[in-house]
């Protein structure tokens, strides 16, 4: 009798520990290299306060694209925590936004979770003008845009807008999609030639 409340007490510690932190395992977040899976991360700035916190299901992925983003500088770190395998989308992004509201990132755009920007409906053009470099405070470029009499438009660095973004300084006709985010307008490329 005595064994088998032992054994009832273990599993139910286990599982009151083990779903303890919703849709990650209990433990702090690591800093090695992350795995191809989904997950929650921060990137810790030079000071060790927290600069940003995502939720992605690619951890690898999105660690490389936020280095060459420039979002993570010389000296900072990206810590990440993998998301369980039964751990729905919406389960993560509620977490990414409990911890959002918790740690008050300075870099996060949004809330998280469901609170991500939203885009207008997207329309259809055709875009003419000069492909300029997109800078942040630092000079240091991070995009690429097309420079346009009624303003700049910035180009999705996805599949040919990608190609787009490499002809800085030359004029250029684009086929694509527009949509517009927290007034700014965003170009998806699906066709470019030079003029």
């Amino acid at each position: 009798m005595k064994k088998v409340f032992l054994s009832v007490l273990s599993v139910l510690l286990f599982a009151v520990f083990a779903y303890a932190e919703g849709p990650y395992a209990p433990g702090r977040p690591s800093s090695a290299a992350p795995p191809d899976a989904a997950g929650e991360y921060r990137i810790k700035d030079k000071d060790g306060k927290t600069k940003y916190i995502g939720e992605t299901n690619d951890l690898k992925r999105r660690k490389k694209e936020h280095e060459r983003s420039g979002k993570i500088e010389g000296g900072e770190k990206f810590l990440w925590k993998k998301a369980k395998p039964s751990a729905t989308t919406e389960e993560r992004r509620a977490h990414e936004k409990k911890k959002i509201e918790q740690h008050q990132p300075y870099e996060n755009k949004s809330k998280g979770g469901e609170g991500r920007y939203s885009y207008s409906k997207k329309v259809s053009v055709t875009v003419t003008g000069m492909v300029i470099d997109i800078k942040d405070t630092k000079g240091k470029v991070t995009g690429a845009a097309i420079q346009t009499d009624t303003g700049d438009i910035i180009v999705i660095r996805r599949g040919k807008g990608a190609e787009v973004a490499k002809n800085i300084g030359n004029k250029v006709e684009v086929i694509g999609t527009i949509s517009e985010r927290k007034g700014k307008k965003y170009l998806y490329v699906k066709d470019y030639k030079g003029m």
